[in-house]
């Protein structure tokens, strides 16, 4: 059989290696990629070819294309031809067989990488016409070294660069002290630090900055600390120690702040623990903690009063922070919705019904014990609740009843808060 391909004759069966080789070669340089790749194809597909004619067959053809990219490589490089020339002739070549061969794809991987170079070189030289220094770098820094004469050019750039880069960075950073923004100056000197490791003048600078920025934070602390708010004084300190500065000082001072507010939370403990009514349950294993005067195995709640206090209860290794609210009457209300006024912020819980409590007997009495697992947002409403100056709440449902929290009751709410707090009870995680 014979085939005719762009004036090319196939002849099938033939054994003459070279000649097929040829004749893939010829559709090559005569750009007939197509056909190229077609009578590749044909030839490695013949069954009257040997195991040891094929491998010879795809060899030589790899061979020829490793020389074809390297021809495109080589002429790229010394740019004798252009980025749209290469780019129509690189993937053809490689498409002529399924496996170009390693030399091939090395060849055009090198390609690849020249352009690229080449395409960041050129944005970076635009951005320094422009005066952007910074943004040139970063361009020239993402040039691969494998691109070794864009690399080159590159670094000679970099040199030309970094002077008047850091005259730039001093004017904006003296800006930036002047203007007591400390932080922004700092923040200047980082963006440009991996172009300045070594530049003696950038540490200087930089431990100034980081010092000055120091000694202002200790006047903070001082001030912190004769106003005894320790807490915000160890934040600010550790927050200090974060500059690697006066290290030996800023320690001893955080030591010494722990110390202070590790009695202060004992002492704290202790005057809270005072006021706490706890009971173990043998039965069950949990651990009950109320204000005092409030009973530890039943709901206080009382005919023609309303009730609204805190009760921790700890089972295993989870401490549940619950709301006892409930009022007893002698009329029905069903309710099924606690709803808030807390100087001006409202929010509501709505309540499952089925875990409502009540009772009759000399009136009509309603509860509900209530943690996260029925009001997700309890923790973060009860903050709200504790630095209010008035909470109103109405119990919302077939009628309603309305009350406002006494300083009383805020208090048991802030004072058991801190306790859970202070002995880090385990809460709920959702």
């Amino acid at each position: 059989m014979v085939a005719v391909i762009a004036g090319m004759i196939l002849v099938a069966g033939c054994n003459q290696l070279d000649q097929r080789v040829e004749q893939v070669k010829d559709a090559v340089e005569s750009g007939e990629y197509g056909d190229a790749a077609y009578l590749a194809g044909a030839f490695l597909q013949d069954e009257e070819l040997t195991e040891e004619d094929l491998e010879q067959f795809e060899a030589a053809i790899q061979a020829y294309l490793g020389e074809r990219l390297s021809d495109l490589h080589d002429q790229y490089k010394a740019e004798e031809i252009d980025e749209a020339e290469v780019n129509e002739r690189v993937d053809p070549v490689l498409s002529v067989l399924d496996d170009p061969g390693e030399e091939a794809e090395s060849y055009a991987s090198e390609i690849n990488v020249m352009k690229e170079a080449r395409h960041h070189l050129h944005k970076g030289e635009t951005l320094m016409e422009k005066n952007w220094l910074q943004a040139a770098l970063e361009e020239f820094q993402k040039i691969d070294d494998k691109a070794e004469d864009e690399f080159a050019q590159a670094q000679v750039l970099y040199e030309e660069i970094q002077p008047n880069l850091w005259d730039e960075v001093k004017g904006d950073v003296a800006t930036d002290v002047d203007n007591g923004m400390m932080q922004a100056a700092l923040r200047r000197l980082d963006e440009v630090s991996e172009w300045f490791e070594d530049h003696a003048e950038w540490d200087e600078l930089h431990d100034q900055i980081y010092e000055t920025e120091v000694i202002k934070g200790l006047s903070k602390v001082e001030d912190l600390l004769a106003d005894e708010s320790y807490r915000d004084a160890l934040e600010k300190l550790e927050e200090l120690s974060a500059y690697g500065m006066m290290e030996n000082e800023l320690d001893e001072m955080i030591n010494e702040t722990e110390a202070v507010i590790q009695a202060q939370d004992e002492e704290t403990k202790a005057r809270l623990q005072s006021a706490i009514t706890e009971y173990y349950d043998d039965v069950t294993g949990d651990t009950i903690y109320v204000p005092e005067g409030h009973s530890t195995q039943y709901v206080d709640i009382v005919k023609n009063q309303t009730s609204f206090y805190p009760r921790i209860v700890e089972s295993g290794s989870i401490a549940y922070f619950t709301i006892v609210a409930g009022f007893g009457q002698d009329d029905w209300v069903f309710f099924d919705t606690l709803i808030f006024n807390a100087d001006g912020r409202r929010f509501r819980w709505d309540l499952p019904y089925f875990d409502r409590g009540s009772d009759v007997g000399g009136g009509v009495f309603e509860w509900y014990i209530l943690s996260e697992l029925t009001v997700p947002s309890i923790m973060d409403d009860l903050e709200v609740i504790r630095s209010s100056e008035e909470v109103q709440v109405r119990f919302q449902g077939n009628g309603f009843r309305d009350y406002t929290l006494t300083k009383e009751d805020q208090q048991k709410i802030e004072d058991m808060l801190d306790f859970y707090y202070l002995n880090e009870f385990e809460g709920l995680s959702f």
